[in-house]
Order: structure tokens, then C-alpha cells, then sequence
């Protein structure tokens, strides 16, 4: 068994996650489901933060991919993985 199967169970739900790029930075996304290499995501809006308003933002993350199809997420490009704050996920699933 791959090391990204072992998380398969753990995406199982609708809910959000937040992954920490190697590039630095930070997407929110719901995954759809996970193989040997990578996670299968939709959805995926980058978390930015804007310095003179002191407030956090979601943009897409990838500007020329076309958000109505699922995307895929190398797991080598990852450094963590984690459940989002309350206001994230509530900005996100608007």
C-alpha cells in the first residue's frame, strides 16, 4: 500500500482540508480521493493575505485550469495537510 492510501480514509468526508505546498503556499480544497501519487481535489482556491487590510482572502490557485473539472495534487509536492480554521471553511464552501 502507497503512502498516499494510507490517508484515503481520512478524505472520505465532504469537508474541506488545507494543504502546505512545498512552493509555500496554501490551498484549501475538498478531496475527492487519493492513488499511489496523488490526491484527485476540486475546487482548489489559494489562501492569500492582504497586509493593508490585515484580512486573509481566497483566489483560484490556478488561473487557466478549468475549475469544473477535478484537478490532481502530486503528494511530492506537499508538506502538510490539515483540517481549516472555521472561517476558511466557511469563505470556502461560498
Amino acid at each position: 500500500m502507497s503512502e498516499l492510501e494510507d490517508y484515503g480514509e481520512a478524505f472520505e468526508d465532504d469537508h474541506p482540508r488545507v494543504f502546505k505546498l512545498v512552493t509555500g503556499e496554501e490551498i484549501v480544497t475538498t478531496v475527492i480521493r487519493t492513488d499511489d501519487h496523488y490526491f484527485i481535489i476540486e475546487v482548489p482556491l489559494e489562501i492569500r493575505y492582504n497586509s493593508i487590510k490585515q484580512s486573509m482572502f481566497l483566489t483560484k490557485w490556478m488561473f487557466g485550469a478549468d475549475y469544473s473539472k477535478v484537478m490532481t495534487l502530486a503528494g511530492t509536492s506537499i508538506v502538510s495537510v490539515s483540517t481549516p480554521e472555521d472561517i476558511v471553511s466557511e469563505n470556502y464552501v461560498e
